[in-house]
């Protein structure tokens, strides 16, 4: 069993991996955390699928029809990273000769510890502002109200279990991450079509990579 942590959201929850011959099987809550404890979402246990998906991405992939929109097949064939770099590099290199840096924009998903040289910082020595990232709406948004309240910006933890009463804020789907950390915390989830009660989150089932 290997202790690790979850990137399903911004929540970092501590888990536990059960592995066998080098291959994750099962996926649950550290039950040593002070934070989730054992508790995890659906996110947790169904990461071994992400991890084994057969269709998964492991390559990088190359436009090879210039036409775009809708029903148009972009043509896509995998290259070797090499081959993926030195394209990216040589259109860096045509972008500030053409004095269009401004062009070059990068997304991202999840960030990692290589943020600040990657995201930030070679962004800024192409010369463009555009590093964009998923956090625009995610939970960086949920700091605007301490940063402008507080002065803090960071992600936080509530005292859950010393509280009365719960308010959250969701958007368009109550299974977004914003709010979970909190019912996790608590070993709860709301029941669905109906406001007041609780009942006990599932606990997740052994998982078999595909």
């Amino acid at each position: 069993m290997e202790a690790t942590t979850c990137q399903g959201c911004t929540s970092w929850c501590a888990v536990q991996v059960y592995v066998e011959n080098g291959r994750a099987i099962k996926v649950r809550g550290n039950p040593h955390s002070k934070v989730n404890g054992a508790n995890a979402c659906v996110r947790c246990h169904l990461s071994p699928q992400q991890v084994y998906d057969p269709d998964r991405i492991k390559t990088p992939m190359k436009r090879t029809n210039p036409k775009k929109g809708r029903d148009i097949d972009p043509g896509f064939v995998p290259i070797t990273w090499d081959e993926a770099l030195g394209h990216i590099a040589d259109k860096i290199l045509e972008l500030r000769k053409n004095n269009e840096t401004h062009k070059y924009v990068l997304w991202r998903g999840r960030s990692s510890y290589l943020r600040d040289i990657i995201y930030k910082n070679m962004t800024q020595i192409i010369g463009s502002p555009n590093g964009i990232s998923h956090s625009a709406i995610c939970a960086e948004a949920e700091k605007f109200g301490p940063y402008f309240t507080e002065g803090e910006w960071s992600y936080r933890q509530y005292d859950v279990l010393n509280t009365k009463y719960l308010l959250l804020g969701r958007g368009s789907d109550r299974r977004q991450s914003a709010g979970l950390v909190l019912l996790r915390r608590l070993g709860r989830r709301p029941r669905s079509g109906h406001r007041g009660g609780h009942r006990p989150a599932p606990v997740g089932d052994r998982v078999e990579g595909g």
